[in-house]
């Protein structure tokens, strides 16, 4: 198919996973499907090296052009980052690494939903479409849903007891719904004449709410990671290799997508230890004695931070030069 539908039905895909592994598998319908199965594991064990996806575009010639004009932005605040991380991570007050580890857990709701309107508006823009009715309910929509994920990573059921706090998830779940449906269905009468527009509207409406669907289930959280890397990789594959689409061929594009899958593989194994770390960190507190694992989550902390101010910059296709350096990607 030509690039523009496939790079658009694997986006929708993307945003919309969460939501059809919730229906589709995991004891929700007692049912099992193979394939969701294993497209799920993959994504999942992947998820969390895409914070380091963002490096990539410091070896890329226009945009290592654009950071040399702005070198505190997009060299010495990452390295202050990254090195202030490393630093709270080695201060000797544990409560404080502890705070710094959790806070950066849960900042990951906000950037889930950052993601999901950036997604939505930059598929509006290219299409004619405005998308403006579902900027707040895709923005705010985390907020909705952090008892759920608090259910998930276990931090509210340690004061409070699992069963009310179920009850207020699904309390808060129904608000979000009543509160924005009236948005999403202004927006599809806006986009009903694009039902690409449409569906990744509604795939973003959506895509939290697997959390209360799949509560106590080990999985939960997993499914925004996967989901949000997905997309992450997608758009950097988009911007850095089909910049120009008439000269992608499939070769070139194979070779890319394969040494991205390379540089995946290898920081996975360093991402996984930061979050098995973190675990640890809560567990058995003894196990951070040792310097060396708080450096490791430190540099992870550090760019993970960096990920989130780095993509406020690169993304941001309302300024004209970054949409000229991105070029033809998302022409579609």
């Amino acid at each position: 198919m030509p690039y523009k539908n496939g790079f658009l039905f694997a986006l929708i895909f993307a945003t919309a996973f969460p939501a059809v592994v919730a229906v589709v598998n995991f004891e929700i319908l007692n049912q099992s499907v193979a394939s969701v199965v294993r497209l799920f594991s993959i994504l999942a064990i992947t998820s969390l090296g895409h914070v380091w996806i963002t490096f990539v575009y410091y070896f890329d010639p226009k945009w290592r052009d654009h950071f040399n004009r702005k070198p505190l932005i997009f060299y010495v605040v990452p390295v202050a980052l990254i090195g202030g991380s490393i630093a709270i991570m080695l201060q000797p007050n544990i409560l404080v690494s502890s705070i710094f580890v959790k806070v950066l857990i849960y900042l990951n709701m906000w950037h889930f939903a950052k993601q999901n309107w950036g997604v939505t508006a930059l598929v509006g823009r290219n299409r004619g479409i405005s998308v403006d009715e579902m900027r707040r309910p895709l923005i705010y929509a985390w907020v909705f849903f952090l008892i759920p994920f608090s259910l998930h990573t276990g931090d509210a059921s340690q004061f409070f007891p699992e069963n009310s706090l179920y009850i207020a998830a699904i309390i808060c779940a129904v608000i979000y719904v009543i509160f924005w449906t009236p948005n999403l269905f202004r927006q599809c009468r806006t986009a009903k004449r694009d039902p690409y527009v449409l569906a990744f509207c509604v795939a973003g409406f959506l895509f939290f709410i697997p959390t209360v669907l799949l509560f106590e289930k080990p999985y939960n959280g997993l499914l925004y990671g996967g989901a949000h890397a997905a997309q992450y990789y997608l758009i950097v594959i988009a911007s850095l290799a089909l910049r120009e689409r008439r000269s992608a061929s499939p070769a070139k594009v194979a070779a890319i997508v394969l040494a991205l899958l390379s540089l995946i593989a290898g920081i996975t194994i360093f991402s996984k230890y930061f979050y098995l770390s973190s675990h640890l960190y809560t567990d058995d507190p003894l196990e951070w004695i040792t310097d060396v694992i708080r450096v490791v989550v430190g540099i992870a902390g550090g760019v993970t931070l960096h990920h989130f101010w780095l993509d406020s910059f690169i993304w941001k296709l309302s300024d004209k030069h970054v949409r000229q350096i991105h070029g033809e990607a998302f022409a579609f």
